[in-house]
Parts: C-alpha cells; structure tokens; sequence
C-alpha cells in the first residue's frame, strides 16, 4: 500500500486523465504518465512505510498551517484535498526547517533510534527460525532469511516492527518540491 499525492494544478495546467477502463488507448496512458513524471508537483508517491513518517514530520512543522481534520486526513488515502495555499506554506515552512539543518537531524536521530530498537522473538515461528509448511520444516521467511543473516541477526528474531518506518531526507525534498509546485493536491 501506498500514498499516491496528484497535483491539483501542478504549473496551471492539467490534462483530463485517460479512460483506464479502455485498452485501446495505450499512447493516451504513455503520455499522460510522461506528463506527470516530468511536470513539477503533477504527482508524488511514498509507500506507506515512508508516508507515516515523513506526514507526521509535516504535522510536527506545519501544526499552525494545518488543521486537525487536516493532519487527520492526510494520514488515509481518500482523496482529501489540501488547498494551494496550504501547499505552499506547506513547502516554505519545510523548506525553512531543511535551511536550518533541523529535518537532517531529525532524519539522524530517527534512524539511531531506530537502530538502538532491541530484537524481538519472531511472531510467525515463536522465536524458532523455522515453520511448518505443506508438511515440513522450512525457513521460516520473516527471521531466517538471507537478509537477516547478511545482518547478523540470529534466528528467531527479527527487528521491531518500527524499523519500517524510517524517515528519508530526500523523500522530505521531493515532496517540498511537490508541494510547492502542485497548486494543492488530493492524497490517494
């Protein structure tokens, strides 16, 4: 699952969206996606893990633009709308804080905190590396993977579940960018 933010005037100008539902339209797909990857603030998309992070960091600085239903909102995918003008306040006050280091420190701390999280006994196979699976002892795929052991972590544990939501500096830049340039946007 992801966050998918579409301009609402991305540079004052926006196509009309293609029908999805035809199939005969494919160049009509190709340029309306070659529109949004290169028009400013047509489109910016973060997986969920990286969503929650970076939202509650807008909350954090922007409490005096955004409203409660607002900051609310913004944490589901339903098409709410922020408005231009919050959008580009939005995209200043962000930008403020980058100037002033704050968001690569936040960033920092983040990921150290995170780091400093203590293992926990993997939940799918009870802390034993291993599971049950058409009648025989496999792997188990959530702590006794390939990555886990490049990371040193022994079997049967994994890392806590707050470890997938890292917050990323220049996720934090793209979406000032889109916010700045998007005329306000609708969140999906």
């Amino acid at each position: 699952m992801g966050f998918d933010l579409h301009g609402l005037s991305p540079n004052g100008v926006k196509p009309d969206s293609p029908d999805w539902t035809r199939e005969d339209n494919e160049e009509e797909k190709k340029a309306y996606f070659a529109w949004q990857e290169n028009t400013p603030g047509a489109y910016f998309r973060a997986n969920v893990w990286y969503y929650r992070p970076l939202w509650d960091l807008v909350i954090e600085h922007c409490d005096n633009i955004l409203t409660v239903r607002d900051a609310k909102e913004g944490t589901v995918n339903n098409g709410y709308k922020i408005a231009k003008t919050k959008a580009l306040k939005i995209a200043k006050k962000l930008d403020i804080v980058k100037k002033k280091g704050i968001i690569k420190k936040q960033c920092e701390e983040r990921s150290k905190y995170l780091e400093s999280l203590p293992l926990v006994i993997c939940n799918l196979c009870n802390g034993t590396g291993t599971r049950i699976h058409e009648m025989k002892d496999i792997d188990c795929n959530a702590c006794n993977t390939e990555k886990t052991r490049k990371e040193n972590i022994p079997k049967g544990k994994k890392k806590n579940w707050q470890c997938n939501y890292p917050l990323d500096e220049d996720l934090i830049v793209e979406f000032m960018d889109f916010c700045k340039h998007s005329g306000g946007f609708e969140i999906w």
